[in-house]
């Protein structure tokens, strides 16, 4: 067998044009339960920067504050979707306020921007999606793969399902969202979009705990 003879650099410049992300990860061994992020990433969650860190290792709660942008997609489709999912109205500038509630095995994500509030549950997943982030809203699951990359955490999306039943892949939303940190500030950038929408939503700015 040649194991040996490649390592997983020497496929990068194969991987890059189809955009297939790679890495290695070890799962954290410790007894003591662990804040859901920090879980998943395992070895990985030291390559996050601090500010990052900070805001998913509370397996207590946390709040945050800050301000965000929001933009939402002009086609008919577009809006029903993003009512239909709470996402708040667009505005150049508004508040935002975040809170992280443990709930069981996961966090109750409860975004607030201005007065319009929307959540989502978020938990490690099972079976096939060991390993991914699951964050549910309402009746529809999205399974994300954690990506540390150039001091971001990127969200990938590997599934999804309604009320349990999986549905394909290609027909999922597009998702572009990652946390970052710029001037010592955690970062957000949530942007969704389909092909029979255009774009839904597309929110971010800054937090501080």
């Amino acid at each position: 067998p040649g194991v040996n003879d490649l390592e997983l650099e020497d496929y990068d410049i194969l991987f890059k044009p189809l955009r297939i992300r790679t890495g290695e990860r070890e799962s954290a061994s410790e007894l003591a339960p662990q804040p859901l992020y920090r879980e998943l990433l395992g070895n990985a969650w030291e390559r996050l920067p601090e500010p990052i860190r900070l805001m998913h290792n509370n397996i207590a709660g946390l709040e945050a504050h800050g301000n965000g942008r929001v933009a939402r997609g002009e086609r008919w489709l577009a809006r029903f979707a993003a009512t239909a999912f709470g996402f708040p109205e667009a505005a150049d500038s508004v508040p935002v306020r975040v809170s992280f509630q443990s709930r069981g095995h996961g966090e109750l994500w409860r975004r607030t921007f201005n007065q319009k509030s929307f959540c989502s549950f978020q938990a490690r997943g099972e079976g096939r999606s060991e390993g991914l982030l699951c964050e549910r809203f309402g009746a529809f699951s999205f399974y994300m793969a954690l990506v540390v990359e150039d001091e971001k955490l990127a969200f990938v999306v590997r599934g999804w399902s309604f009320l349990g039943i999986p549905l394909p892949l290609a027909l999922a939303p597009m998702c572009n969202s990652y946390e970052f940190v710029q001037e010592g500030r955690f970062h957000f950038h949530v942007e969704l979009a389909h092909a029979l929408t255009g774009l839904i939503v597309r929110y971010s700015g800054w937090l501080i705990a």
